[in-house]
């Protein structure tokens, strides 16, 4: 009981002061947060802007698929077929 009283004697100028509140917000775990927080903002803005570009390249890989297939299939179905037996002859088990 001594100790309660003794720590509120101690803390009740800090009520009067907020200066003193924003401090103690301001210790050196706050400054490491607010540091890891701005090196996580930069980490995620680098990987928002990687998978933006993955993004537009498919969207575009996609699109010239889509074309050649529709301007020359027999080509593209040949074209299939030769990856399929070369994926299958690598991967077959002997």
């Amino acid at each position: 009981m001594n100790t309660a009283i003794r720590s509120n004697k101690h803390n009740s100028h800090r009520a009067y002061h907020p200066q003193l509140n924003a401090r103690k917000k301001g210790s050196y775990l706050g400054r490491i947060k607010s540091s890891f927080n701005h090196a996580t903002g930069a980490v995620s803005d680098k990987t928002s802007d990687l998978v933006w570009n993955a993004r537009s390249k498919s969207r575009r890989l996609q699109k010239n698929v889509n074309r050649f297939v529709s301007k020359k299939p027999y080509k593209a179905m040949g074209l299939t077929m030769l990856t399929g037996l070369c994926i299958g002859y690598f991967l077959r088990q002997r």
